[in-house]
Order: structure tokens, then sequence, then C-alpha cells
């Protein structure tokens, strides 16, 4: 059996330097086809070696070493191998390796918008909080009249001595899991407390947020910002994270304060494991006006070699946020170019329209059904970019779009498919 496995095992990697060869050639391509999804899992590992190796891309610490740097040659299979026919081939815009810092300062939102900004393609503008510059709210002590407030033992503060924020996060998992909840609830509160923003207001760290935010909104109060999280593990490959993380429109005042409430969600228990929070970035990103939102997926399954649009009417969230009401438009895509693309209508009893308030900005629902299909082009422009991503990336992928009210297309983010 272990003889039969290993020639198994051989084959497979015969098979696979094949079709490596027969698609890309022997030397770096220049342009790279769309086949089925199991050969594009083999051509794309080899393509990120030649493109991104030296990016940390979140892959698992239990995939091959090969399959993240390039896989090895291979002699030649059988004539008798089957190798299916490539779509025609998709220019590709590479990245430099050098261009991009690692994920261990950008996150994985960071890291993924800076390649994608650096292979030219269309992302809102957008400012990376690094973790490095965050870890000086970590380094700020907090004053036991302070910490009192919060602490979930209702301790004076004349028992209480003064200690960072870091050292109380360390501290934590060394608690039972009951006590682990308690306080990281609490740091959480913490953290967006009037008090402690104005403690953290007076720091560096406060100035420069809010000189990213001048240079993103270019000193316009009526150009709307999101801040994102880009946790150092959030959009791993085999775990995503989606949705698990607060994004935060800003709605006027003191940026610093709609940072700070991104960080406070990531001391949500289920984020922390072992009671242990985990290490964070941030994202500040021009937030467009939408005319249509919704996320791409460049596969539907394993099996199935369909790239999905799934879209509503306004901002990202209507079709984003996954709600039961709501079933969102839907385009089929086969890659292969067989069929036309194929349009659904969906259910969209209300969605999200961008408003500009008072204060700042607010996403307002609104109630009535709309069944209008993107802008001619647009699903033609969405596939190009996804099938450029994936070479990127050499994964299958999700892509969160937007239409502005020019019918101009963005891509706000990525992440591997889980």
């Amino acid at each position: 059996p272990l003889r039969a496995f290993g020639r198994f095992c051989g084959r497979i990697v015969e098979v696979v330097s094949s079709i490596k060869k027969k698609i890309f050639g022997d030397d770096s391509p220049g342009t790279i086809p769309s086949t089925t999804l199991d050969q594009r899992t083999a051509s794309l590992a080899s393509l990120d070696a030649g493109s991104i190796a030296s990016i940390d891309l979140g892959y698992p610490d239990n995939i091959p070493g090969d399959f993240r740097n390039g896989l090895v040659d291979s002699p030649e299979p059988d004539e008798e191998t089957p190798i299916l026919p490539p779509e025609p081939p998709v220019s590709l815009s590479r990245v430099d390796p050098s261009a991009v810092e690692p994920r261990c300062r950008l996150g994985g939102k960071g890291q993924f918008l800076t390649v994608m900004a650096k292979a030219g393609l269309p992302v809102p503008s957008f400012k990376v909080i690094e973790h490095d510059l965050l870890q000086a709210i970590d380094d700020e002590e907090i004053k036991p009249e302070l910490l009192a407030q919060f602490h979930p033992g209702g301790i004076d503060a004349g028992q209480l001595q003064p200690v960072t924020l870091g050292s109380l996060k360390k501290s934590i998992p060394a608690m039972d899991k009951i006590n682990q909840t308690k306080w990281l609830g609490a740091l959480g509160k913490l953290l967006i407390s009037d008090d402690f923003i104005q403690q953290v207001t007076r720091l560096p760290i406060a100035d420069e947020i809010r000189c990213f935010y001048q240079e993103l909104a270019e000193g316009d109060s009526n150009k709307p910002v999101i801040i994102r999280s880009s946790g150092l593990k959030e959009d791993g490959f085999g775990d995503a994270q989606a949705g698990k993380y607060e994004s935060c429109l800003h709605s006027g005042g003191d940026i610093l304060k709609s940072c700070l409430e991104v960080l406070a969600s990531s001391y949500q228990q289920t984020l922390c494991p072992g009671g242990k929070p985990q290490p964070m970035a941030l994202i500040m990103q021009s937030y467009l006006d939408c005319r249509f939102g919704g996320v791409a997926h460049s596969h539907t399954s394993l099996q199935d070699d369909t790239l999905q649009i799934e879209y509503a009417p306004g901002q990202p969230r209507g079709a984003v946020a996954g709600t039961n009401s709501l079933k969102p438009h839907r385009y089929q895509i086969k890659r292969n170019g067989a069929n036309p693309i194929q349009w659904s209508p969906g259910g969209v009893p209300s969605y999200f329209v961008l408003k500009k308030t008072a204060e700042g900005f607010t996403e307002e629902k609104h109630e009535g059904p709309s069944a209008e299909q993107l802008p001619e082009g647009i699903p033609e422009q969405l596939k190009r970019h996804i099938v450029h991503l994936e070479n990127l990336l050499g994964c299958p992928v999700d892509v969160e779009f937007a239409v502005d009210q020019k019918g101009q297309l963005f891509l706000v983010q990525v992440r591997p498919i889980t």
C-alpha cells in the first residue's frame, strides 16, 4: 500500500508539472490563462513564487513549503495525460515584493490592499495605520482611577497600581475562561471610554492618525472615511475571519475615536484564542457613495469553475452583511466563455444609502424593491480583475466591490475564499 501511495503521489507531481509547463512554458510567464480550479490551484502556486514569494500572505503553517514557494520541476507525464484547454490569456501586472511591507506590520487587509494598489487595480484611496504605530496605545499607562471604573472585581482605586494596557493584555491568558471573558470585555469598554480617549489624544500617535485623515480627506470634511480592521491573522488562507471585526464609518469628531472603536472590537472572546487579543493594524479608507455594492466569488465550489457576482443597490453592506430578508441579485460567469453571462434577480426589500449629516456621515436604510442590473461592462471588468487577483495571490478569492454614482468600478477589499 505504501508503494502504491508513493506512485500515486509521484503521478500527481508529474501531472502538476506538466500543467505548469504547458500553461506557462519553462520560463517566467508573461500571461496567465484560466482553466479548471484544480489546474489553477497548481499553476497559481507556481506564479506566487515568481511574483510575491517573499510576501507573507497568511498561508497556514501546514501547507507544504513547495506550494507556498513554487512547484519543483518533475519529469514529463505520459502523452495520454489530459490537459484541459486554457481560456484566452489575461495580461498580468507583477508586484515587486520589496515594495510591499510585511503582514506583521500591515495586517491581512492592509497587505492585500497594498498588493492591489501596486498592481494598478482600482482601489479606493487608503492609509494603513501600522501595528508598530498602534503599539504606543498598548504602552500607555492606565491610572488606578480609570482602571477601577472597569475592573471586573470592583476593586477600589486605592488598591490598584498604574499599569499599561499591554501588561493587562498579557495577564489575561493565565486566567480561567470566565475571568478571561470578563477582562476582555472590560478592556474593550475601557478603550472607548471618554477618559482613555482623552488620555490617548495627547500622544504623538494621535497627531499621526489625524494627519492620515487630513491627507486622505484632502482637508475636506465632505469626503466620507471608514476605519476597517486589519488583524495580523485576519484575511489569512484558511481563516479569513470575515465579518468578525467592526468597521466604523467616521461620523464626525475626532478620527481617533473611530479608530479606537475598531480596535475595541478585537477584544471579543471569539477573536482571542486562549484569552490573547490578536495584534492589529487599521485601514483608513475613502468611503464611496455607491450606486451598487456587493461581493464576487472567483469559484462557487471545488467542482464548479463558475465566477459568481452578488450585489444590491446602494452601499456594499446591503449585500455583504448577509441578512435573512435579502437575497442579492446575481451574475454567473463561466470561465471557459462557453455560455453567456447569466443574470438572476434576487429579492432586495431594502438597501443602504450614504447620507451626509451635520456631524459627518451615516448609512440610511431605504425601503423598497430594486432589480436593476449592473452597468454595461461591469461584470466583464470584475471577471478580469478577479482572475488577475487569483494570479497575484495564488488562490481563489472573494472580492468586495462597489460601483460609484458615476458608474466607475472599485475593488474595496479581497480575501481568500475559505
